[in-house]
């Protein structure tokens, strides 16, 4: 963490006061950081999914969550409802 840019710093410091489960996708590899609300969603891949690209922690959905992602690369805000 004592490498990690200033933005990080302070967009990790918002991301926990998010009323629902969230997680931070940082650069365009999507680096995953999640939150404390997030833990249940993660499941099994706990420690481990914590740094890694969403593609390695997540092969099996990548074909959904690249789309969404993409979306959310370019700007766009959403909401997905139900889960993926």
């Amino acid at each position: 963490m004592e490498h990690w840019p200033p933005n990080l710093h302070t967009t990790v410091q918002l991301v926990p006061v998010h009323p629902m489960p969230s997680k931070l996708l940082w650069v365009r590899e999507f680096i995953q950081i999640y939150i404390a609300h997030e833990r249940w969603l993660m499941g099994a891949r706990l420690p481990a999914g914590l740094g890694l690209p969403a593609h390695q922690c997540w092969p099996e959905v990548w074909h959904i969550n690249a789309a969404i992602y993409e979306q959310v690369w370019q700007g766009q805000a959403l909401q997905v409802d139900g889960g993926c």
